[in-house]
């Protein structure tokens, strides 16, 4: 319990314990209208007292009891009602301190009733804030508990119905409470359980995205290195003038891939929130990092991401770029980011898994039942070859992912034809503009979810 909720409990719980003593003290003076007398008390069958009250108050009626009141009664009842004012702060405490007040006030007069409500109220608080293995003994403690309010009673009959009235009530004294506060804590318990478990599904959902956007980033980069270096390394003794122009590629590519890995980093960080760095459009700067950091990724970067591949001797087509380039495209940053990773990845596929030399990236719009889509399509026309060893394609996984995350779907698979092709369709909203175009045609056999991903890209 934290500091600040100990003095919010209490403040809550003392009226509770200010209203049970004053029902116990309200209980006792209308019971001293009447009662046996000590005699009375020993006998097996009790005559009727005529004195106006049991001996404990001198055979006085209520209103001599709220005049001159029994001290010991009172302070009984005093010490019942800060037992249940702490309760909730201190369990334990509170429930043996109960219990033993509240024995004492039975046997100075006051009837079972109204006393029984401390008990059972701290015994619920004992049950909820406390394992059952550390308090289902302590219950015992209501057996002489109960007993001290029938001592305080005419003596009864096994064959009056009163007594077993009496002793049932006894019984759900010690039962109730305990089951009610096992129900509270179970629930308690089930709750914290779901936060944990809501907290764990958070924390591997980021930890997922974080590597996801670093494969992005690092294996784009490095498939553009690796081409690059190939083309050097081929060009050296032939035309070695053009090794300088794979070398500046190269340093390029890795520069950009570190302003865009540190800027990506910085976004898991939270840096974003501080100035001059900013993620709803997609972008970020350098304040507070060093070196001002190249714009993070999206559509407006594609020109930067295709001339790694074409300085590396691949061509690649772009078509209905200015679709999503225009300003009044109204592209959302999410759906912006998702179309630039897809593209991406789908490149850096090609470069690693095909012979092609021709890579085509094209843009359209789509009107669907729900709105408008963005549709992303990338394909080659080279024959696949093996995959290498280590992909297990996680690149195509994680399109499809993304896909996905904006309420849309992937397509990828190798096309009648010859070649292979990653068909993207994500939602935009339908305020930002009609359909511009068709979308192409589905590829059949080709389905949405990582399970129908053909090949591992």
């Amino acid at each position: 319990m934290t500091s600040t909720g100990r003095p919010r409990r209490l403040l809550l719980d003392v009226p509770l314990g200010v209203l049970v003593g004053l029902l116990t003290l309200v209980s006792a003076a209308m019971a001293t209208a009447g009662g046996p007398t000590p005699d009375d008390r020993l006998r097996p069958f009790p005559t009727t007292h005529r004195g106006g009250g049991p001996p404990w108050f001198g055979g006085r009626g209520p209103d001599a009891f709220w005049t001159t009141p029994s001290w010991p009664l009172l302070g009984c009842v005093i010490v019942l009602a800060a037992a249940v004012a702490v309760r909730r702060v201190r369990p334990r405490a509170g429930y043996l301190i109960a219990v033993a007040a509240g024995a004492g006030t039975l046997l100075l007069g006051a009837p079972l009733g109204p006393v029984m409500l401390g008990p059972a109220l701290t015994l619920l608080a004992l049950a909820r804030a406390v394992p059952p293995r550390r308090w289902v003994g302590w219950v015992g403690l209501l057996v002489p508990f109960v007993w001290c309010g029938f001592v305080a009673e005419p003596r009864l009959g096994l064959t009056d119905p009163a007594f077993w009235s009496a002793l049932l009530f006894g019984i759900a004294l010690m039962v109730l409470p305990a089951l009610i506060g096992l129900v509270l804590r179970n629930r308690r318990e089930a709750r914290e359980r779901t936060r944990e478990l809501e907290l764990r599904r958070s924390v591997s959902e980021e930890r997922l995205r974080m590597a996801r956007e670093v494969h992005d980033v690092v294996g784009h980069s490095l498939s553009v290195i690796t081409m690059q270096a190939g083309v050097a390394l081929h060009l050296l003794d032939r035309r070695p003038e053009q090794v300088e122009t794979s070398l500046q590629a190269i340093r390029t590519t890795s520069r950009n891939a570190l302003d865009e890995l540190r800027a990506t980093l910085a976004v898991f960080r939270g840096q974003p929130d501080g100035p001059g760095l900013t993620t709803d459009a997609g972008f970020a700067t350098g304040a507070g990092l060093g070196p001002a950091l190249r714009p993070t990724a999206g559509l407006a970067r594609l020109d930067d991401l295709v001339t790694g591949y074409r300085a590396a001797g691949r061509r690649v087509e772009l078509d209905g770029v200015d679709q999503v380039r225009d300003p009044d495209a109204g592209l959302p940053a999410a759906v912006d980011l998702a179309a630039y990773r897809i593209v991406q990845e789908s490149l850096t596929n090609v470069a690693r898994h095909t012979t092609s030399a021709t890579a085509r990236v094209g843009f359209s719009r789509l009107s669907t039942p729900t709105g408008d889509a963005l549709v992303v399509e990338i394909a080659d026309d080279g024959p696949p070859v093996r995959p290498t060893a280590g992909s297990d394609g996680t690149g195509l996984a994680g399109m499809a992912e993304r896909a996905r995350a904006l309420g849309g779907r992937l397509e990828a698979g190798p096309q009648p034809g010859g070649g292979f092709r990653v068909r993207a369709e994500l939602p935009v909203p339908s305020t930002t503009g009609p359909s511009t175009g068709p979308a192409g045609d589905r590829s059949p056999g080709t389905v949405g979810s990582d399970a129908g991903l053909r090949a591992p890209r």
